[in-house]
């Protein structure tokens, strides 16, 4: 029975590890890609809707609720095909970041803001 509970154990932090090294990937990619995300520390008591919380196991694991993420569309993805591909990226960042505003622009747009100096960099933790 004890061997049972500790191999269960075991599955569960291992799955959780995966999770949190699965999310830190993601936000590397986002990052590469000139996208930004706010982590929720950072905005803990002044944003609108309330900033988000996740495990303790999760924290202890060093992984960080994230409040926003905005993701960067190449400019090809413009037209029906381009709006499909759009629509699954923020799908998939929205699976992987469930506690997160998820939006997206253009590379158009991200470079004009970065030109204007109004584009914020996000480090990779807080």
């Amino acid at each position: 029975m004890l061997f049972v509970a500790i191999a269960c154990f075991g599955i569960w932090l291992g799955w959780e590890v995966h999770i949190v090294q699965e999310r830190k990937e993601w936000l590397r990619k986002i990052k590469a890609d000139s996208g930004q995300f706010t982590f929720a520390d950072t905005v803990r008591g002044n944003s609108i809707p309330p900033a988000p919380q996740i495990s303790w196991i999760r924290r202890l694991l060093g992984d960080y609720a994230v409040w926003g993420i905005m993701i960067v569309n190449p400019d090809e993805d413009s037209g029906a095909d381009g709006w499909s591909r759009r629509k699954k990226r923020i799908a998939e960042v929205e699976a992987i970041f469930p506690e997160a505003v998820v939006q997206s622009a253009s590379r158009g747009f991200v470079t004009r803001q970065q030109q204007a100096g109004t584009w914020l960099e996000s480090p990779l933790h807080p």
